[in-house]
């Protein structure tokens, strides 16, 4: 299945979507130009999971397991969903329509 890439392009910048699916879990403080907080992939005490910008996209990054991507990744590895499911949950979030269904690649 293909998506346009002006959605996914809009969803990966859209910091405001990363943030809120990544607060319904983790705890976030800020420290400057990122947000920090314990890692939802591992245990541990000391903060490592980082929130953001990297050349124009909003990412996360952990220090400690090396989890890294974007808010579609996050989706998909801690709703344990496909990359379609993922798109279509982010882009119902952001009152995005997916007129019908997806193009299936030959």
């Amino acid at each position: 299945m293909s998506f346009p890439k002006k959605l996914l392009q809009q969803l990966k910048q859209n910091k405001l979507l990363l943030v809120d699916i990544v607060k319904e879990r983790v705890i976030l403080k800020n420290t400057g130009k990122r947000l920090r907080g314990l890692c939802p992939f591992h245990k541990e005490r000391t903060p490592s999971f980082f929130l953001s910008e990297y050349h124009g996209l909003q990412r996360y990054h952990c220090f400690g397991c090396c989890a890294d991507g974007s808010v579609i990744d996050f989706v998909m590895h801690t709703r344990k969903c496909s990359f379609p499911d993922a798109v279509r949950f982010c882009a119902s979030r952001v009152g995005l329509t997916l007129g019908g269904n997806p193009k299936r690649k030959a």
